[in-house]
């Protein structure tokens, strides 16, 4: 999954590549699902991904293989706070990545 780096308009964007790739990485073992994300990710994106999984259960693990920063929600860069503030992705990308998550999850069901 290829995702593109961008200042969230609130702090700058010094250091940081206009663009790049963001590894997300999924396995299914029997009716277990595993989600491996090299970021933080909101309590309400892991809700988002284990309502939608294919799989019976699925364990959420965050800050794998990397760090990334935060992927605020939305709503977080709507309201600010700590986390939209340091981010460094622009709005949505928490939405775009669980959803590309669920998808992942799907194809090798």
């Amino acid at each position: 999954f290829q995702s593109v780096y961008q200042c969230n308009g609130i702090v700058g964007c010094a250091g940081f590549p206009l663009d790049g790739t963001i590894e997300l990485n999924v396995v299914r073992v029997g009716g277990l699902g595993f989600v491996a994300a090299p970021y933080e990710m909101f309590s309400e994106s892991g809700m988002f991904i284990k309502k939608n999984s294919p799989n019976p259960y699925t364990i959420i693990s965050t800050v794998t293989n990397g760090y990334n920063a935060y992927f605020p929600t939305k709503e977080a860069f709507t309201y600010g706070c700590y986390e939209s503030y340091t981010a460094r992705f622009a709005s949505g990308i928490a939405e775009t990545t669980a959803d590309k998550f669920i998808e992942m999850l799907k194809s090798i069901q």
